[in-house]
């Protein structure tokens, strides 16, 4: 009988995020996430669509650094890619890593991507 979890020696860095919610470019030329209010199957396919307009979706505005980020998940790229191109435009970005990983952890605790080869 376990009592505890096993641990995990999965890397983040080889993880590939594929996005799970929408995204628009705004005047700024950064990226807000549109993200369904009730993503749950009852909720969702109830409520969601009787609610107008504007009021279905939350919207969260990125950063330039997120909308960087955000701009390279493709279903493709692993973290460890991304963090490389992030490396490249950012090079006097201290803790660099830390604050990709953190970021893409977030996004992950939100449902907003998932890791395809997971």
């Amino acid at each position: 009988m376990r009592f505890f979890k096993k641990k995990d020696d999965r890397n983040l860095m080889d993880f590939i995020p594929e996005k799970l919610v929408q995204s628009q470019t705004n005047e700024e030329n950064l990226e807000v996430l549109i993200v369904p209010k009730f993503r749950d199957f009852f909720f969702g396919k109830l409520l969601q669509p009787k609610l107008p307009g504007k009021k279905a979706y939350f919207r969260i505005s990125l950063d330039e650094f997120g909308t960087f980020v955000w701009n390279l998940i493709d279903g493709k790229r692993t973290v460890f890619d991304i963090y490389k191109e992030f490396e490249k435009k950012y090079p006097e970005e201290e803790q660099s890593l830390q604050r990709l990983s953190r970021f893409i952890q977030l996004l992950k605790e939100s449902k907003f991507i998932k890791y395809n080869n997971v």
